[in-house]
């Protein structure tokens, strides 16, 4: 994506930024810049020394960055989850399903080492 502003360093006493119409481009393009304003003196005068810089490629890797996180996330939920039922499934193919006291399944929850 082309810049819409160029990288511009405006040094003034009094500056006002106008800012344009939420529906045109260059209002979008505003959503993905970083703005920083120092305090300074010029001349012997207090200025103010901004800079505007475009900040879409870091704004789109940080999103991938979360989303790589998130996945990483879900990957390990799942694996838990299969490990979950892989063990209940064992404990369930193990069970008689009968009257019978012995029940796999009741003694690993009365052992305490479910989930």
């Amino acid at each position: 994506m082309a810049s819409v502003l160029s990288d511009t360093v405006v040094a003034d006493t009094e500056t006002s930024l106008s800012l344009p119409d939420p529906f045109t481009p260059l209002a979008a393009a505003l959503d993905h810049i970083e703005d920083s304003v120092f305090e300074t003196a010029w001349d012997g005068q207090p200025a103010r020394l901004a800079s505007l810089r475009d900040i879409t490629d870091r704004k789109s890797a940080d999103v991938k960055e979360i989303a790589l996180r998130r996945v990483a996330e879900i990957d390990r939920k799942m694996e838990e989850l299969r490990s979950m039922r892989a063990t209940l499934a064992h404990l369930a193919d193990a069970c008689h399903g009968d009257d019978r006291p012995d029940c796999p399944i009741l003694n690993e929850f009365a052992d305490g080492s479910e989930g």
